[in-house]
């Protein structure tokens, strides 16, 4: 990355994985003998993208009158 990227070469990467929260136990415990690699950060999407709410700021839905 320092080469081809020009970043410093301290400049640290770290993996941000972004899975359904019922998948999150199942993936670390697939990865878990990834020593090779940085422990990757996990949000869950439901925080980010909230397609369980019928809202957008996922409060109860209200209905706009006409």
């Amino acid at each position: 990355m320092e080469r081809d990227s020009g970043v410093l070469a301290d400049w640290i990467a770290r993996l941000w994985l972004f899975v359904r929260e019922a998948q999150i136990a199942t993936l670390r415990y697939a990865i878990r003998d990834l020593t090779n690699l940085p422990s990757p950060r996990f949000t869950p999407l439901e925080q980010v993208v909230p397609w369980r709410y019928r809202s957008w700021d996922r409060g109860a839905y209200v209905h706009p009158s006409p």
